[in-house]
């Protein structure tokens, strides 16, 4: 009998008169039961040599970090650069920016898709790539919520991409104008988006911007006395109709007489008004190729 597992082969050793188990990659252990990850090549600064799912090394620039590359979707391999959680404390949406601009050092768990607490890694800053997804924590299969088209990144870096906008550390306001987003990036739509917290508005038409678009640093507020609803990432439509701008990742809704904030680092909307609860059971993963 075959006591190899995951289709290990179970080899006599006539020397030592015992058997072993010989086992494929990238399983190992004596009987084959263990998972043991192969390292990206230092020569590759993202996941593109990558063949099977799991974590990896990369070097960029001498620094070498572990990230998870994703190599069962279609097209090349994705690289885990960040995580948005409502589970632990904001740190996508503090007056700082600092996650945004300045964080360079690995903060939360960068090789488990499915770990729910925020999470940016070395990748968000020195990993280029054309486009980007965003998948939901509690999903093995990493189906894309939301995927980018047409070379929205361009080659950039994910830090790159969203601070070539403006300099809005320090609560720095990023639009004068009371109802626009900054940029914008096509995308297309998958698996459980219609009921993931966030993406609420993907489906609507405002004055902002269409539905199949994410936009970036963008805000409203022309007839909301009290309120200025704001978001870094607008999924969907945003402005009249379209629940003003506080949905997606990054929200906001800012009391212009009190200077209350009340923010979230993903969530359908901020506004205190409508009482809000963003999901603390899953997160949501960034990935970039």
């Amino acid at each position: 009998m075959n006591g190899c597992l995951n289709k290990g082969s179970c080899i006599f050793d006539q020397e030592k008169e015992t058997f072993a188990c010989s086992c494929k990659q990238p399983w190992g252990g004596e009987r084959c039961e263990l998972v043991f990850y192969y390292f990206c090549s230092v020569q590759h600064s993202s996941c593109e040599a990558v063949t099977t799912d799991g974590i990896y090394q990369l070097k960029v620039k001498s620094l070498q970090f572990e990230v998870y590359c994703d190599v069962t979707a279609k097209g090349k391999p994705w690289t885990l650069i960040a995580r948005f959680s409502n589970f632990d404390k904001v740190s996508w949406i503090n007056d700082d920016r600092l996650w945004w601009y300045d964080q360079n050092v690995t903060i939360g768990t960068t090789s488990d898709p499915s770990n729910n607490t925020d999470m940016i890694s070395p990748a968000f800053w020195l990993v280029s790539g054309s486009e980007f997804r965003i998948t939901r924590s509690d999903d093995s299969s990493h189906t894309p919520l939301l995927q980018t088209t047409e070379n929205c990144l361009g080659r950039k870096t994910f830090r790159s991409k969203t601070t070539s906008y403006g300099d809005f550390r320090n609560g720095k306001i990023w639009s004068r104008r009371t109802a626009r987003c900054l940029g914008s990036c096509t995308v297309q739509y998958d698996g459980q988006y219609k009921t993931t917290d966030g993406f609420q508005q993907a489906e609507c038409r405002g004055n902002i911007q269409g539905s199949n678009k994410i936009g970036f640093w963008c805000s409203y507020g022309p007839r909301t006395p009290v309120y200025v609803f704001k978001s870094i990432m607008m999924i969907g439509g945003g402005g009249s109709g379209c629940a003003h701008a506080d949905h997606g990742i990054g929200i906001t809704a800012i009391n212009k007489l009190s200077r209350t904030k009340y923010k979230y680092d993903f969530g359908n909307t901020a506004n205190p008004s409508y009482k809000p609860t963003p999901s603390q059971s899953y997160s949501l993963n960034l990935w970039i190729r």
